[in-house]
C-alpha cells in the first residue's frame, strides 16, 4: 500500500500509483478497490492541451472482471462538475467499450460505444480517437485489436479555455472532486496518450507490434530457444527464458528499447558455443541518424 512513481517511458510525464496495485514484466493489476494511477495532477503537464489538435487514448486490458458497473481505463473526467473532458471505459454492459469526449467539459459531449461485443476476459488492445481540434469539429472513433469498430455521428470541437479547469488524468478510476469511482478490476498495460489522432494504419501497426505473438520476447521460443532479451518491456539485460543474463555497461533503457552510445552488454557467459553450434539471432534495431 502507499504510493509509488509510475515512470513515463517516453518523457517526463511520470505518474503516481495508489492502492494495492501489483506489477510484473508485462502488466499492472488493479483489484477494483481504490487502485489507480494519477498520470497528470490537475492536467497541468499535458491534460489541459492534449486534445487541442485531436488525441488518441490506448491501452491493453486483460482479465477484466465481469460486473454490472463501469470500469475506467483512462479518464480526465468528473461526472458531477463541468470537467467532463475524456473517458475511455468499459460500461455496465459486460462486453461494451465506450469513449467520451466533451468539447467544453459539460454534458454536451460525444459518446461512442463499440458496435460489437468485446471479450474483456481476454487480452484486448483498445483505442479511442478524437479527430477534431480547437478550430475544427471532429468525431470519436473506437478501435479494438487494430480494427476500426465504430464512429460517432455527432461532432464537436475543443473549447481550450474550458479545458483549463483542474482535472487530473487518471488510470483505473474517475476522480469526482476528492473521491474516486468506477474502479477498474483487471490487468492493464501499455497505456499511451497521443496529442493527435492516429490514423487507421497507425492503430493497426500499433496492434501488430504489440500483440503477444509479435512482441520481441516471443520472436524465439520453443525447446531450442537458448536465450531471449526484451529490452523494450523488461528494460534490462536479463534472459527471459533462463539464466543467461547479461552484464550492462552504460546502457540506457527506455520504453522503446535499449539505447547504446559506445556502450555494451556482455553475454560471454551464455550457455552455447558460438564456434561449434549452429545458431540464429534475431535483433530489431534503429540507428540514431543524428549521431551517425
Amino acid at each position: 500500500w502507499g504510493n509509488n512513481t509510475v515512470t513515463d517511458s517516453w518523457g517526463s510525464s511520470d505518474g503516481t500509483s495508489y492502492g494495492n496495485i501489483t506489477s510484473d514484466t508485462f502488466k499492472t493489476t488493479f483489484d477494483g478497490d481504490d487502485d489507480y494511477i494519477n498520470l497528470d495532477l490537475n492536467g497541468d503537464k499535458f491534460g489541459k492541451t492534449v486534445c487541442n489538435n485531436g488525441c488518441t487514448v490506448c491501452a491493453t486490458t486483460n482479465n477484466v472482471l465481469e460486473d454490472a458497473n463501469y470500469q475506467t481505463i483512462v479518464s480526465r473526467y468528473s461526472p458531477t462538475n463541468d470537467d467532463r473532458f475524456f473517458w475511455l471505459t468499459k460500461t455496465d454492459e459486460s462486453d461494451e467499450l465506450r469513449f467520451y469526449i466533451s468539447g467544453d467539459g459539460t454534458s454536451a459531449q460525444l459518446i461512442q460505444s463499440t458496435s460489437t461485443g468485446i471479450d474483456f476476459s481476454s487480452e484486448n488492445i483498445i483505442c479511442g480517437v478524437y479527430n477534431g481540434s480547437i478550430t475544427t469539429n471532429g468525431t470519436v472513433k473506437i478501435y479494438v485489436n487494430g480494427d476500426y469498430n465504430s464512429t460517432s455521428v455527432a461532432t464537436t470541437n475543443i473549447t481550450s479555455s474550458a479545458w483549463q479547469d483542474d482535472q487530473s488524468v487518471m488510470v483505473g478510476v474517475l476522480r469526482d472532486d476528492v473521491s474516486t469511482i468506477y474502479d477498474f478490476n483487471g490487468s492493464m498495460a501499455n497505456v499511451t496518450i497521443y496529442n493527435r489522432p492516429l490514423s487507421d494504419e497507425e492503430v493497426s501497426a500499433m496492434y501488430n507490434t504489440s500483440r503477444p505473438e509479435t512482441r520481441s520476447s516471443y520472436y524465439i521460443r520453443g525447446d531450442d530457444a537458448v536465450a531471449g532479451y526484451d529490452f523494450r518491456l523488461n528494460q534490462n539485460s536479463d534472459d527471459i527464458f533462463g539464466s543467461n543474463d547479461g552484464t550492462d555497461t552504460g546502457i540506457t533503457y527506455l520504453g522503446t528499447g535499449a539505447y547504446f552510445t559506445n556502450d555494451k552488454i556482455d553475454y560471454s557467459s551464455v550457455g552455447f558455443d558460438t564456434e561449434t553450434d549452429n545458431i540464429s539471432i534475431f535483433v530489431r534495431f534503429k540507428t540514431d541518424t543524428a549521431a551517425a
